[in-house]
């Protein structure tokens, strides 16, 4: 009998993640995901979300600094450019 070969916690996730888009569709990790903040907003109420982000943003501030605000803002903006320019050619 072949002797199975162990994998680690992650491959498995990984391996059941794949099984799982290819039965369902990556349709089916949007509707979860909607459903989960649903349930989220219900459980904590509508300004949650704001709240969280709001609060990661003060902690970003306070360890990258200003400058990376400025800079992630310029890159965005140029990108936004970018596609901008695409969808009128």
């Amino acid at each position: 009998m072949a002797k199975k070969k162990e994998i680690t916690i992650s491959e498995a996730g990984r391996r059941g993640g794949l099984m799982t888009k290819k039965r369902h569709g990556s349709q089916h990790y949007q509707r979860i995901g909607h459903l989960g903040g649903e349930k989220t907003r219900t459980r904590h109420g509508p300004n949650y979300f704001q709240n969280i982000g709001r609060c990661g943003g003060e902690k970003l501030l306070a360890s990258r600094g200003r400058k990376f605000f400025q800079q992630i803002g310029r890159s965005g903006a140029k990108r936004r450019n970018q596609m901008d320019s695409q969808r009128r050619n």
